[in-house]
């Protein structure tokens, strides 16, 4: 059996990645940080449909040491034994204070989740990935079409499509290819909270005139994974954003 790990798995994009893999064959190993309740709902859930294929950590991707602390999990689980074949770097999080009044902290914590734990980890998982294993990080739109109301979260995925693009050399000589998806406005609870008004605009500048379901980036995510071919892209998945 195939093992993938999906960071921030039990949520809005990454619960339907996980769910998606799941049903591709995979053992799925993913963590959430703090909603224990929402998590422990996932994980029966889940086990229900999937038996004991998926696996729920509970740990923060942020501070080096949590990295080190879910490396040290993973390994006393046994769970890497046999390699990994494929990494979803997906946890995320923005912060929506104005460029002029934003602390070094908030600056700092986007960061620290949205680029350095994710590329600390993917370091740390190097000597599991398995050869022609897959490696996904989750970027956005918005590192394409900046948004002001957010500048910290701009600038970590565009950080996160530069570390995908610089990454594929590193992986050459095993065959391990590495992409990044990037996500227009999807219906997660999140975007279900804008208002009516402010939603309507989004929508208007989509082709598709509508927000995406979260299954169909988990679709984008899982064609990506099948094929052998596709290295070091960038995917917009955004219905056709800023179409005029």
């Amino acid at each position: 059996m195939k093992t993938a790990i999906v960071t921030g798995g039990t949520k809005g994009i990454g619960l339907s990645i996980t769910q998606s893999l799941l049903g591709d064959g995979y053992r799925v190993i993913t963590n959430y940080a703090s909603d224990v309740k929402n998590a422990e709902d996932v994980r029966k859930k889940l086990e229900e449909s999937y038996d004991k294929n998926i696996i729920v950590i509970r740990q923060a991707m942020e501070e080096e040491g949590d990295i080190a602390h879910f490396m040290d999990t993973l390994n006393q689980k046994g769970l890497l034994a046999e390699g990994l074949d494929a990494l979803i770097l997906n946890a995320g999080c923005t912060d929506r204070t104005r460029w002029k009044e934003l602390t070094w902290d908030q600056w700092m914590h986007v960061m620290n989740v949205n680029i350095n734990a994710p590329a600390a980890l993917a370091r740390s998982l190097d000597p599991y990935l398995n050869e022609k294993a897959s490696v996904v990080f989750i970027s956005s739109d918005m590192s394409v079409y900046p948004h002001a109301t957010s500048v910290p979260y701009t600038v970590s995925k565009a950080a996160v499509n530069g570390l995908t693009q610089s990454l594929v050399k590193e992986y050459a000589d095993r065959s391990i290819r590495v992409n990044a998806i990037l996500p227009g406005f999807v219906e997660t609870p999140w975007q279900k909270e804008k208002p009516a008004d402010q939603r309507q605009r989004i929508c208007d500048k989509v082709a598709l005139h509508r927000f995406a379901d979260p299954d169909e980036i988990a679709q984008a995510v899982l064609s990506v994974i099948h094929s052998t071919y596709i290295n070091g892209s960038l995917i917009k998945v955004d219905g056709g954003y800023c179409y005029r």
